[in-house]
């Protein structure tokens, strides 16, 4: 399964051609996005909120049903539809540049002629502390797979969980204040 032409309907949206320079991944793992700043981008020229909108959407769709490596990039990106900065145009359009570039990439469910653990669920699941820094909230994600050796994608997901998770080194003085409390109010 791949969406090859729905990639180069984004990109096109954006202006990307093969003469872009490379992209090695769809978002930098240090790249701190943030909210935009009243005033902040006001004098420069940069595509309309609409538009960041509808591209976001269409690369949403590419990493939805086909390409799980982009779902993290662009589920950052959707946090910032409603007011983007020019830093999140520019994230978003290197998201669309490396998609273009391994729009070739897609999902591939085999079997293996003697392939008799083709039923085996496997599961994986990874999550980031406090990440977004204007809510301090984490990422969480998950992949499921069937069949021998994760070869079959079958199911993932990457979200960003309703409540603050503290750190340990937080909850546990936290949890002993509530102890303490709780014998006070008995």
């Amino acid at each position: 399964m791949n969406n090859t032409l729905n990639i180069e309907k984004v990109a096109a949206l954006v202006g990307i051609t093969d003469e872009h320079g490379q992209a090695v991944c769809p978002m930098d793992s240090t790249s701190s996005l943030r909210k935009k700043i009243d005033g902040e981008d006001d004098e420069s020229s940069y595509i309309p909120g609409f538009e960041y909108a509808r591209i976001l959407g269409g690369i949403m769709y590419v990493a939805n049903f086909t390409r799980p490596d982009l779902v993290t990039a662009v589920n950052k990106l959707a946090r910032y539809v409603t007011n983007p900065s020019h830093t999140h145009i520019k994230a978003l359009a290197k998201v669309v540049t490396y998609a273009y570039q391994t729009k070739d990439r897609r999902l591939r469910y085999t079997q293996g002629p003697k392939d008799n653990d083709c039923y085996r669920l496997w599961a994986a699941s990874d999550s980031s502390y406090a990440d977004c820094l204007d809510t301090r909230r984490s990422t969480i994600g998950r992949c499921l797979w069937m069949g021998k050796k994760q070869s079959g994608l079958i199911d993932w997901r990457s979200s960003m969980p309703k409540t603050v998770s503290l750190s340990r080194v937080v909850r546990i003085p936290l949890r002993g204040l509530a102890v303490v409390q709780c014998q006070l109010w008995a």
